[in-house]
């Protein structure tokens, strides 16, 4: 073959090649077309909402977003209800441990007056132990309020009843028939009391 005819040859495989690879470059080209052309057609086709359906939608959406928020609320509340039972089953524990002492005292003093039936003892005896559980309450903030000749006060004082009484004044408290306490700043039991009434009747028509 002549070197005419062998370039010849050469040029006309080069052009071949090009046009396949331009005809499977347009092949995929209009492949993609194609593609976009259907998925414009199916997006097309998918029905519009009307405003009603839109609000329908919207709604039912706003109604997941609530009871999920609900769910979730009703699950924090069970969960603080728990801690909260759990952290005051854990300071009961501790007093009532604390308080058991107290009744160890009271055990020995009972033992003691079965040995001997000294007042002294007993009255000894009674007094170590009030004051054991006095220093408790104190440890827990616990103290005692002063009530007699104070201004009757309903919000520390429980009245009871009313009483004559030469030394305290009219409306202040004249008797403490059990004992108030606070705990900090509030008041833990109110102090049950008898209020004074002022002096006597007959003393008042004597002067």
């Amino acid at each position: 073959m002549s070197a005419k005819k062998k370039l010849e040859v050469e040029i006309t495989d080069g052009e071949a090649d090009e046009s396949a690879a331009e005809s499977t470059d347009e092949t995929a080209e209009s492949d993609s077309q194609e593609e976009a052309q259907e998925g414009a057609e199916v997006a097309s086709e998918a029905p519009e909402l009307t405003e009603e359906e839109d609000l329908q939608r919207k709604l039912h959406e706003s109604e997941d977003r609530l009871l999920r928020l609900a769910a979730d609320f009703e699950n924090y509340k069970k969960r603080t209800a728990r801690q909260y039972d759990d952290m005051m089953r854990s300071a009961n524990e501790r007093l009532l441990s604390q308080l058991l002492d107290v009744m160890d005292s009271f055990d020995r003093a009972i033992e003691q007056v079965d040995e001997s039936n000294s007042a002294d003892k007993v009255l000894e005896g009674m007094k170590l132990i009030h004051g054991q559980l006095g220093d408790l309450l104190g440890k827990h903030n616990v103290k005692a309020m002063a009530s007699v000749g104070e201004a009757f006060d309903p919000s520390r004082h429980e009245a009871l009843m009313q009483v004559d009484s030469d030394d305290v004044p009219e409306g202040s408290v004249a008797m403490e028939m059990a004992r108030g306490y606070t705990i900090g700043d509030r008041v833990l039991r109110f102090a049950k009391v008898g209020v004074s009434s002022g002096p006597a009747a007959n003393e008042n028509e004597n002067k």
